[in-house]
């Protein structure tokens, strides 16, 4: 039997983290294996001092990641599980980025309305207010399960350990 737990997986980057190591461990684990894994990171919670640099630099990578078939060795983000999840995830991010229009966040890049083979979504980064990330509401704490990316600022600390635990399930996170 294989179970999948899932979860509303976060990483808290802090003002003093190195960009590149976390750029590059940002998309292997939202993007690789398109987020439908029960460890995929879905919230970066990153201090507002590197917010922007952090936003720009992951927009111009999750520009250039290979999307598509899944026995394609320069793939990064390979096919949903099936035609039906397809079209809920580009739902879900249409969704997603109305609520960030609304709410005074943005749409960072969003690649599943591309024309890309079979079942394939690319990858979502939307940035949200703080306290935005906290509403039973927010796509910032629903399970996606594909390749759909929320950033979240923080001032304090404190403030980003009460949002990394502040969904109702998550299985993984990091520092």
């Amino acid at each position: 039997a294989i179970t999948e737990m899932g979860g509303k997986n976060a990483v808290i980057v802090t003002q003093n983290a190195e960009l590149d190591e976390t750029v590059s461990g940002i998309l292997y684990s939202a993007f690789g294996h398109a987020g439908q894994k029960c460890s995929a990171l879905s919230r970066v919670i990153v201090h507002h001092s590197l917010k922007e640099k952090l936003i720009e630099r992951l927009k111009e990578a999750a520009t250039d990641l290979k999307v598509g078939k899944a026995f394609d060795l320069e793939t990064t983000v390979n096919p949903i599980i099936s035609i039906e999840d397809k079209e809920r995830l580009q739902r879900q991010a249409k969704e997603a980025a109305l609520e960030a229009s609304k709410f005074n966040g943005r749409v960072v890049i969003d690649r599943s309305a591309e024309d890309l083979p079979g079942n394939c979504v690319g990858p979502v980064i939307i940035e949200l207010p703080f306290e935005r990330a906290f509403d039973k509401d927010s796509f910032a704490t629903k399970e996606l399960f594909g390749p759909v990316l929320h950033i979240i600022g923080f001032d304090q600390l404190d403030d980003a350990i009460k949002l990394f635990n502040g969904t109702e399930y998550a299985l993984t996170g990091g520092v």
